[in-house]
């Protein structure tokens, strides 16, 4: 049997990994780009808050248990409505990066705004 939480955390470090490289790069298809993202939170629909809080969640399980470096530690008491501000904000400063996958653009500000000490 496949073990799912093994294949999910390759898959995510893999993208991480490609997060330095690919703003170089053409991005490739992905269901969400920034431009999409920025559109969904301006309008506060549920599913950027939905998107947001999945991505921040699957980081944190990722580096809870050891298939991710801690690179970003977001904070206990961190809101939906922050996260989804943070968001709003970085994607309303630079609009040249919007046009790459949400996931890419998402976990980088996460890293900035909430590094590990």
């Amino acid at each position: 049997m496949i073990n799912f939480r093994l294949l999910l955390g390759s898959a995510f470090v893999g993208l991480l990994m490609s997060v330095q490289t690919s703003v170089a790069q053409e991005p490739s298809h992905f269901f969400m780009d920034g431009n999409k993202l920025y559109e969904l939170c301006k309008e506060d629909h549920p599913v950027c808050i939905g998107y947001l809080m999945g991505l921040s969640d699957l980081q944190a399980v990722l580096q809870r248990d050891g298939h991710l470096p801690k690179w970003a530690c977001t904070p206990d008491n961190l809101v939906t409505p922050q996260l989804r501000d943070i968001a709003v904000k970085h994607l309303e400063t630079y609009p040249n990066l919007r046009h790459y996958a949400a996931p890419i653009i998402m976990l980088s500000v996460l890293r900035e705004t909430f590094p590990c000490e």
